[in-house]
């Protein structure tokens, strides 16, 4: 116990022109200039969520979907940067407008559809590998095209799209022509064969509509790390590559893209459809799909006030090792208070608990204050070591501007697990948190939100 993708859908956002910003903290400024831009990419993968969801529920109906990682897979064109000094270092703003940034981004869906046709074109005349390779090249533009079109949207863009590009049906032209796998060793060589780039982080790939990680998909990341130069941060890495399985009949199919992390573009995306005997006796069913779609779905967010939660290894597709030490890390928009529930989901063990944050009466041991020179910072909250009993694992962050003590749930002490106890269904606890929250937004009392992770921890 540790004690302490998402669909966008495809279809055209009523906005108009807009502007987006995010802000990021370093030493140097080039530090700060990172932070920054993929600030802004968070804030537009929530802002692009957001409106999916409220287009859903007013049409009822969707015209096409795509899996888009929360962390920085959106491309950020023509961003304008800003510098500030700050106490320790600067502080840079990014900043994302219609009158700059929207031609750049239509120019590159123009551009990306050109070439998207004509590599289609070109697999009539090819066979063998030729036809993977034309329709790789295919699948990775289409993937980048679907990217990009949601944020130019956002800025206000009447770009029609074009329906006869779907890196969907490509992905499937690749299965049908893509030779099977029948060991590990088989499909690693098919999704990373001519890569070259190095310092690359690998992360183990998602179970469809799930953030657990399986341990097939620990198999997974093991093996693919061996191929490629990786490295032990996605923090420290130049480019991500990261994928999801989806499981067909006996077969599995999983699709690995690799993404340059300080642009959003993506370089290589594959597929590769592993036969039952490179599987065998490995775990790839997600055992908490129910609860993970609670915690993911109808997050209580604020547009002016946010707070993000990630770790030491970053906020998606996570997998932490037994003695590992997990370091986990808030950032606000503003000074704000910030509590935490976590949330056990195990076989024989389910709880949700408040973490502790200092030696004081309740509710104050709960909360953790972030002051004004510590917002738009990643501020850790500690660092905890991996221990049984293992398995998923997740953390619900309530931030507000106010005090929040009369919101903080009531708790009881177990002295067997030493953990200050919310509810033993953490279904009801994740509601009931959510609830407050909303009731806060609605109000407009208090300025509120809320950020969720979700983790897998394996001996």
């Amino acid at each position: 116990m540790l004690r302490l993708i998402i669909l966008i859908l495809l279809i055209p956002f009523a906005v108009h022109a807009a502007r987006f910003s995010g802000e990021g903290f370093g030493a140097d400024r080039e530090t700060a200039r990172a932070n920054a831009l993929s600030d802004l990419a968070s804030q537009l993968s929530v802002k692009v969520r957001s409106e999916f969801s409220l287009s859903e529920n007013s049409a009822g109906k969707t015209d096409g979907h795509r899996r888009v990682d929360a962390y920085s897979d959106l491309p950020v064109l023509g961003a304008e940067i800003s510098y500030f000094e700050s106490k320790g270092g600067f502080t840079a703003s990014a900043v994302l407008n219609t009158e700059k940034s929207l031609p750049m981004y239509e120019k590159a869906l123009n551009s990306l559809a050109d070439d998207i046709r004509k590599n289609l074109k070109t697999v009539a005349g090819t066979k063998g590998e030729q036809t993977v390779v034309a329709l790789e090249t295919a699948f990775a533009k289409a993937d980048n095209y679907e990217k990009i079109l949601p944020v130019a949207r956002l800025l206000g863009s009447e770009y029609k799209k074009d329906e006869d590009i779907s890196s969907a049906e490509i992905a499937k032209l690749l299965e049908a022509v893509q030779r099977t796998a029948s060991t590990f060793e088989d499909a690693a060589f098919l999704l990373t064969r001519d890569i070259t780039q190095k310092s690359i982080y690998v992360f183990p790939p998602s179970a469809e509509n799930s953030h657990e990680i399986t341990p097939f998909a620990a198999a997974v990341q093991s093996v693919l790390s061996g191929r490629l130069a990786s490295g032990n941060s996605p923090d420290a890495a130049d480019y991500h590559f990261s994928g999801e399985y989806t499981v067909q009949g006996k077969e599995i199919i999983l699709t690995y893209r690799l993404v340059n992390r300080w642009d959003g573009t993506t370089l290589y995306a594959r597929t590769a459809r592993l036969l039952p005997a490179a599987f065998a006796g490995l775990d790839y069913k997600p055992k908490t799909a129910d609860f993970d779609a609670l915690l993911y779905s109808g997050l209580a967010v604020s547009n002016d006030f946010r707070v993000d939660v990630s770790t030491n290894k970053g906020s998606r597709n996570l997998l932490f090792k037994r003695a590992e030490s997990v370091e986990i890390l808030v950032k606000t928009t503003a000074p704000a208070y910030v509590y935490v529930i976590g949330h056990t989901v195990k076989k024989g063990d389910k709880l949700s608990y408040l973490l502790e944050f200092q030696n004081a009466q309740a509710p104050g041991r709960f909360i953790r204050f972030i002051n004004a020179d510590d917002a738009n910072k990643w501020v850790s909250l500690g660092e905890f070591s991996v221990t049984a009993p293992y398995g998923v694992e997740s953390l619900q962050v309530i931030a507000s501007a106010k005090d929040p003590s009369d919101a903080v749930p009531l708790v009881k002490f177990d002295g067997s697990s030493g953990l200050y106890i919310v509810n033993r269904d953490p279904s009801k606890a994740v509601t009931s948190a959510r609830a407050l929250v909303n009731s806060g937004l609605k109000k407009q009392e208090n300025a509120v939100s809320e950020a969720v992770l979700l983790f897998t921890t394996a001996e």
